[in-house]
């Protein structure tokens, strides 16, 4: 009854994130596979990854429940459930790309699939008729910041196939430069740093250097900041 009455509230459509805080495809993903035996249930049936623990929900004939499900990781384990995915009416998965070099993402990332199996994921993704977007987040000062290395990434996006490109800034709270400050080169600290003191005036630049490589390219790019 719980579930009917939240689907006759949505009026039957309604939209799924996994995930807005973390990652749904964790390391742990490969062993547990949870995230697939949710995108089961999803897809209209019971979970044939774990039968029995997560059964298909019984739902009034009458309600037709339509969601429309984003997915956002980064991580290439993705590619394993693409044969689920295609059974979902409504769906998009991102992968969020950081820089085109797989040193700069293992620095940063480390738990994360390196950049180039994230591209490699997008591009097989759409090839498998998904729809695909990228999320370019956060815009690492010194190394994706400059038009030279936008350009980059924006151009590696466009090769896969991507519908859409969203990006967002640095967000400098003080344990997310901690964290950066940890590992990061002499050059990209002191990007950083400078970045921190003049915050409005370096998004602004960053800003315009986003729309500058997006309107080279041809590209339609959301920018959040």
């Amino acid at each position: 009854a719980r579930r009917k009455a939240q689907l006759e509230r949505s009026s039957t459509s309604f939209e799924i994130i996994m995930s807005s805080v973390t990652d749904p495809y964790q390391p742990l993903e490969r062993t547990y596979r949870i995230t697939r035996a949710c995108l089961e249930i999803l897809a209209g049936g019971s979970s044939e990854t774990h039968a029995g623990l997560f059964p298909a929900p019984a739902l009034d004939d009458s309600i037709e429940a339509h969601p429309s499900l984003t997915i956002l990781t980064k991580s290439d384990l993705v590619l394993r459930d693409i044969d689920v995915l295609q059974d979902l009416r409504h769906v998009e998965v991102g992968l969020t790309v950081t820089s085109v070099d797989d040193s700069v993402s293992r620095l940063y990332e480390p738990g994360a699939s390196p950049a180039s199996k994230r591209l490699a994921a997008l591009k097989a993704l759409a090839e498998a008729g998904l729809r695909t977007w990228a999320f370019i987040s956060p815009v690492l000062p010194y190394h994706s910041d400059s038009e030279e290395a936008m350009l980059g990434i924006l151009r590696a996006i466009q090769d896969t196939g991507a519908s859409r490109v969203m990006v967002d800034r640095f967000n400098p709270y003080p344990a997310s430069v901690s964290r950066f400050m940890r590992v990061a080169p002499p050059e990209a600290a002191a990007a950083l740093r400078a970045y921190t003191r003049r915050q409005a005036e370096y998004l602004d630049m960053l800003r315009d250097t986003v729309w500058t490589c997006a309107s080279k390219l041809g590209m339609a790019v959301r920018v959040l900041f």
